[in-house]
């Protein structure tokens, strides 16, 4: 390998700079110029060859003899490109990631191991004969960094994996006819619309696990996964490739996140901060509709968020051929948890911040069922209020979901609007959740009950922690929402982030 590069001064001046030009080249257009066969590369009058530097390379050899034989190594010193880091007021060469004025010096001092929780749709691509339908990937993540190999593992476990169920067994009366079709019993979801195959409810036990990054110890192990840990705040990870897709176990009705290294199954994915990413999508952020929207983003000391997708070649065992199976751009929280030691007590946390959603919705026209799913972000607000014996009140809001409008015209809008009573094609108004918490227990969750008002079915689910101080509160939740009619659909799963 020969490398050829240029300083942009003249060549006969006498000033030191840096290469800003690079060409890497498997053969040396200079050599064999005494012998007239070289291209001169600015030489005199062929009297010598340039010297160039290499990183690795054979010179030229009259002798096949091994022993005889010369190698150039290691003589390219000079760096190729430099990119300069922004220091949050200047342009520099480099930020340490330890000590004063590092990567790491402004971060506010929490623990080594951060709790949280992994939130998404897993979208599957099956037969044409069948319903390709939207479930839920629910799980607590959490998140170890080693700062001394500059390295971080994150574990989701105890993974929920399920479909919207059949909320009102003995009844149509608000489920989606396209959703619903297939004559399951009980609460089952079918993937066929003419019989009964059903969509396997995956319920969280210690045995479903994904992992994202790798202890340093394992990195000469083949199935090393990488990660890259700058701080709390800009860190990332790479999906370990276990071979893992749903199976159900017939015999014990019990469905699972099965390893099959054997059956080549394939599994892909990468999880990353909001933060590590410089020039971000504003475009998502836009929650008004508009670029002149305030940029909701909360600024956190004590927890973080980012978005995460993983992707399978075959994603339901349970089904015959393969199912690729996706998530794509889920969204994930984690932080250090609200510690019962420094406990708020009689105050109020008035928060604010952002949610990002993956949203689904189906809608049919006549005879025609579509399908869409994209990602969508809204404005978000609430509080927590804390009693004198530290038991707490926690209330979401969220602002501007469905204020959008795709492809298709009038039929074809991320809303479903904001009465409970009416699915329509518009904004969805402010979506609240409420939720009672207990003292010394950061970890607060609520599953509600299906409403079923005009032939419109809606539910809501929550589960979420707080995280900070006792004098600075940061929260952070996985929501759900969804609604539905006879002919339209919609599923919404995200984030919340906020802070005071």
């Amino acid at each position: 390998m020969v490398v050829f590069f240029g300083d942009n001064e003249e060549s006969n001046s006498s000033s030191l700079a840096a290469p800003s030009t690079a060409i890497i080249t498997t053969s040396d257009p200079c050599s064999g110029i005494a012998s007239g066969v070289g291209m001169g590369c600015g030489q005199t009058s062929g009297e010598k060859n340039m010297e160039l530097g290499v990183m690795y390379s054979m010179e030229a050899n009259n002798s096949k003899n091994i022993n005889n034989q010369t190698y150039k190594t290691e003589t390219f010193y000079q760096g190729i490109a430099k990119q300069k880091q922004y220091d949050g007021s200047n342009y520099v060469d480099a930020i340490n990631l330890n000590g004063s004025n590092s990567w790491r010096s402004d971060i506010s001092t929490s623990a080594d191991t951060w709790t949280g929780r992994f939130s998404g749709h897993i979208l599957t691509d099956v037969e044409k004969s069948r319903k390709s339908i939207p479930m839920y990937f629910r799980a607590p993540l959490t998140a170890n960094f080693d700062r001394n190999n500059d390295r971080v593992k994150v574990i989701a476990d105890n993974i929920l994996i399920h479909a919207d169920p059949d909320w009102i067994h003995d009844s149509n009366i608000g489920d989606n006819a396209w959703y619903h079709s297939g004559g399951c019993s009980n609460e089952n979801i079918s993937w066929l619309a003419g019989s009964c195959l059903p969509v396997y409810k995956m319920t969280g036990n210690a045995n479903t696990t994904l992992q994202f990054g790798d202890d340093d110890s394992q990195k000469d192990s083949s199935t090393f996964a990488n990660s890259a840990y700058i701080n709390k705040k800009v860190f990332g990870a790479i999906l370990k490739n276990e071979s893992k897709n749903i199976d159900h176990f017939y015999d014990v009705d019990y469905t699972n996140l099965r390893s099959r290294s054997v059956s080549g199954i394939d599994n892909a994915g990468a999880m990353v901060t909001w933060d590590t990413i410089d020039e971000k999508d504003k475009d998502t952020l836009m929650s008004c509709g508009s670029p002149s929207c305030p940029d909701p983003e909360p600024s956190l000391e004590y927890m973080t968020w980012g978005i995460w997708g993983l992707a399978t070649n075959d994603g339901i065992e349970y089904i015959n051929g393969e199912q690729p199976s996706a998530v794509h751009l889920g969204t994930w929280y984690a932080g250090d948890l609200l510690d019962v030691s420094d406990w708020p007590v009689n105050r109020t946390a008035s928060l604010a911040g952002m949610a990002m959603f993956s949203m689904w919705k189906s809608e049919t026209i006549g005879s025609v069922t579509k399908n869409y799913s994209w990602t969508e972000s809204s404005r978000a607000d609430g509080s927590v209020a804390f009693d004198g014996l530290g038991n707490y009140d926690v209330n979401i809001n969220v602002h501007d979901l469905g204020r959008h409008t795709c492809q298709g015209g009038a039929n074809c809008s991320s809303g479903s609007g904001n009465d409970a009573s009416n699915f329509v094609q518009s904004a969805m108004g402010t979506i609240n959740w409420q939720i009672n918490g207990t003292a010394g227990q950061p970890n607060f969750a609520k599953e509600y009950q299906a409403i079923v008002n005009n032939g419109v079915t809606t539910w809501k689910a929550v589960r979420g922690s707080l995280h900070g101080k006792s004098s600075h509160i940061e929260l952070g939740a996985e929501l759900l929402y969804s609604k539905q009619d006879l002919n339209n659909y919609l599923q919404g799963i995200g984030t919340v982030v906020l802070s005071e």
